[in-house]
Formats: C-alpha cells, sequence, structure tokens
C-alpha cells in the first residue's frame, strides 16, 4: 500500500490562502448584490414618489406641485394643508410670518398622495428613523429632508415675495435674461408644456451641503434634501466633477447624491426611473426643459442672469 503523507506546513498555508481568497471574492458579490437590491428598491420608491407628482397634477388641472411657497404666496392660494391627525400644517391658519413654513415645501403636498407610506420618502434612513408620529415636533424634518429632491427651480417653481417692490408673492426665473440678451420663463408650471418628459429630472436622489464639499460622500444614509439643483444656478456653479467623475461640491448646494452603487436615483415625467452618474447630471439639459445652445455656449452648460426687473 502507498504510503499516506500529510500536509506540509507549507501546503496547509496554501490551502487557507486559496480559501481566504474565495470567500474574499464570494463576500464582494454579495456586498455587490446587496448594494444593487437596495438600488432597485430606491428606484422602486423614487417612481411611487414620481407617480403621487403625477396624481397631483391631474387633480390640479395640469399644474405642477410647486417646489417652495412662502407665507405670502400660501396665503393668497388660501388652502390650508392638514396632518394625518388632521391638524392644520404651519404656517396655517392665520399664515403668521413668525410661523414656521411648514406647508411651503412640496413634501406635504405629495405625502397624501402617498398614503403617508413614510418609506417611500424616508427609506435610506435607518428603520427606526422611517415611521413619523409627532407631526408637530418632527413635521419640518420631514418637509425639508426627504431622500429625494425635487427639480423645484425649473419644475413647479418657487414662489415668494422676491421683489420688495412688488406686493403679491412671483415665481422665480419667470423672466430671466439669456446669455444673448432675450428674456424667457424657464420654470414649467404645467405637465403639458413639458418638451423633454423623457430626459428633464423631476425627482433624484440629493442631500444639502452646507458648504463647499472637496471629498467625495460616501455615506448612503446621509439627510436628504427637498431639493436638488443643477451644476450651474442663475450663473453660479453650484457643484462640479473631479478628475475621475466625482462629485464635488462648490458652495452652500442641493446636489445629487449617488446611494449605494454610486448613481443617483432619478425620475423622469414621462414615469420611468433609472439611476444616472454624476457626469450624465452635470448636463444642464437634464434640469432645464429650455436649455439648448446660445452663441458658443453649448447646451450642458447653458444658464442664465437672474429674472429681470
Amino acid at each position: 500500500m502507498p504510503r499516506r503523507h500529510a500536509f506540509t506546513l507549507v501546503e496547509l498555508l496554501v490551502v487557507i490562502a486559496i480559501v481566504a481568497i474565495l470567500m474574499g471574492l464570494i463576500l464582494v458579490g454579495l456586498r455587490a448584490a446587496y448594494r444593487t437590491s437596495l438600488k432597485t428598491d430606491e428606484l422602486s420608491r423614487i417612481r411611487q414618489l414620481g407617480n403621487a407628482w403625477l396624481m397631483y397634477s391631474q387633480n390640479h388641472r395640469d399644474t405642477i406641485v410647486p417646489g417652495w411657497m412662502d407665507h405670502a404666496a400660501l396665503e393668497r392660494e388660501d388652502s390650508a394643508q392638514v396632518y394625518p391627525d388632521l391638524t392644520e400644517i404651519p404656517p396655517a391658519p392665520d399664515w403668521d410670518a413668525s410661523s414656521e413654513n411648514v406647508a411651503g415645501y412640496w413634501t406635504w403636498k405629495l405625502l397624501p398622495y402617498l398614503d403617508y407610506a413614510w418609506p417611500i420618502i424616508r427609506g435610506h434612513l435607518p428603520a427606526t428613523e422611517q415611521t413619523v408620529e409627532d407631526f408637530q415636533a418632527t413635521g419640518m424634518d420631514v418637509a425639508l429632508s426627504p431622500g429625494f429632491g425635487y427639480n423645484g427651480w425649473y419644475l413647479g417653481g418657487q414662489w415668494a415675495k422676491w421683489d420688495p417692490h412688488v406686493q403679491t408673492p412671483q415665481l422665480r426665473f419667470s423672466n430671466v435674461e439669456l446669455e444673448s440678451g432675450a428674456t424667457t420663463n424657464l420654470v414649467i408650471t404645467g405637465i403639458s408644456s413639458l418638451q423633454r418628459p423623457t430626459e428633464v429630472v423631476a425627482f433624484c436622489s440629493s442631500f444639502h451641503a452646507t458648504e463647499e464639499m472637496a471629498e467625495p460622500i460616501t455615506s448612503d444614509q446621509l439627510r436628504g434634501s427637498w431639493l436638488v439643483e443643477p451644476r450651474i444656478l442663475a450663473g453660479e456653479y453650484m457643484w462640479g466633477l473631479d478628475d475621475i467623475g466625482d462629485l464635488v461640491v462648490l458652495q452652500e448646494a442641493h446636489a445629487p447624491i449617488g446611494r449605494y452603487t454610486g448613481e443617483a436615483a432619478c425620475w423622469f415625467p414621462d414615469g420611468h426611473a433609472e439611476g444616472l452618474s454624476h457626469e450624465a447630471l452635470a448636463d444642464q439639459r437634464r434640469w432645464i426643459d429650455d436649455a439648448k445652445r446660445i452663441g458658443e455656449t453649448e447646451a450642458w452648460d447653458f444658464t442664465h442672469e437672474d429674472d429681470v426687473d
């Protein structure tokens, strides 16, 4: 009979190394699959939010939900909103300018169309933080930090007394000056007015940066933001890309964030959702329906001045 040989120390170490490599590959694959499943869930949630946006428009004769309204704009509209417990959302009922403007943000306007399914807009948070029960205490946090930001400068728009010489609220960027010297309205307030519903982003995973940030964002559970802004907002560079395509924040901004896979979850008015890279979202045409080439400036870099008096 042939003699059996035991493994030598070197052979054992080789086997252990091979097993460790295989385990590492398996773990990498499992981690990638897990993150892909999280992204799939995120895209499902943003799609449900988009459907609520469409339902709002259908119930308001094609009108798109505003991005934000100040106290005066809400008072002029005179349509008080209520929490699920039927208490009025500030600043209703008296529209006092000193009251918190919780109702001014789009968030509470769309939540009824979601049947207050909190994970849809708070699913990026730990499970213990998703459900909202104390509306008075957390109403503003819900309004300001959903997981998805709204392209609320150019869709629905922001209504306020921007000009102190005008008594009524005005729509920002509705009378802007272009590089050519022409003036135009860049805000879409009705769905039927959209020219590129398959290309213009309505909602996008986003976060609020309070200052310049040169390092890439790594946290998937970072607080979200109610707003998402284009790379260039009225001539101001809000965020940009580094040499490898990662996002860098250039000043206080509401910027896209790529949770789980590095791509930002985006929803479009035609009803589809997809993940887009920061490089794709740097294109101004993703945010402004009427973005186009003017002179030597490509549509990718389209911008405008503020409203003309």
